[in-house]
């Protein structure tokens, strides 16, 4: 069993189980499966209102599908680490900002971290809409993509920042493609728009200049930061929690965090 602990609606445990009334087969074999097959696995979860959900897995089309429970539960959003930004889904993401009136303090925080940046629109290429920015000291515009992989990135991990209040959002290796002198600036608008739209954001790093640069830019967000780091001793796995305060110190120290 395992259990989420938390004070708010986060909190719920789940419960994997075994059906003996089912015909067990390994999982892997999805293409050997028919589209009714039935997983011989069964998932209950309970809500922090101890409301149950009971959910039996099916396969289809060589997949493992969840049914709908009913249950109104927290959006996520997963960046891979080579993942510079989809345009698509960016300029989706921006549509939604300008139709609900934000968009105007959205462009203001991304500017801060990229101040040759003049105005950020949406314009429409091939029947695809893309975003596009205009540049100090030229009356063109150009699609973001076309200009900085890093500036795409960053856009594209702030856009769904502001775009999804209440959410949590993966994000492997967020300082690739990050120049390490623009990691505190960006750190800071990334922290500033994820605690005004009440998003948690999960990442993992290999960099110190990262970590540094969150430890500096966290202000008076120290209290709500954690860092999760993995060791090996002996062929035995541990987990070590730093708090905000922690980090903040080693750092300063000079200790190896990674």
């Amino acid at each position: 069993e395992v259990r989420l602990r938390a004070t708010s609606e986060a909190a719920r445990s789940v419960v994997v189980s075994k059906s003996t009334s089912q015909m067990t087969f390994g999982l892997p074999a999805f293409g050997d499966l028919d589209e009714s097959t039935t997983i011989p696995l069964s998932f209950k979860w309970t809500n922090a209102q101890g409301r149950e959900f009971l959910v039996v897995p099916r396969v289809s089309g060589g997949r493992l599908e969840f049914p709908e429970t009913g249950e109104d539960g927290f959006d996520f959003y997963y960046f891979a680490s080579n993942m510079s930004g989809g345009s698509s889904s960016a300029a989706e993401r921006f549509s939604h900002l300008s139709q609900s009136g934000k968009s105007k303090g959205f462009v203001k925080a991304f500017k801060s971290v990229f101040p040759n940046i003049d105005d950020v629109s949406l314009e429409v290429e091939a029947g695809f809409p893309v975003i596009y920015a205009s540049v100090k000291y030229s009356k063109e515009r150009f699609a973001l993509p076309l200009m900085s992989g890093a500036m795409n990135r960053v856009f594209t991990l702030m856009v769904t920042i502001a775009s999804s209040p209440d959410s949590v959002i993966l994000i492997d290796e967020i300082e690739n493609g990050i120049y390490f002198e623009r990691m505190p600036e960006i750190a800071r608008a990334i922290f500033r728009l994820a605690s005004v739209n009440g998003v948690q954001i999960i990442c993992t790093t290999h960099s110190y200049e990262w970590l540094k640069a969150v430890a500096i830019s966290a202000e008076d967000s120290l209290a709500d930061l954690r860092l999760w780091r993995t060791t090996e001793l002996r062929g035995h796995h541990a987990v070590e929690v730093f708090a905000g305060d922690d980090l903040k110190n080693a750092i300063e120290y000079g200790a190896e965090l990674r």
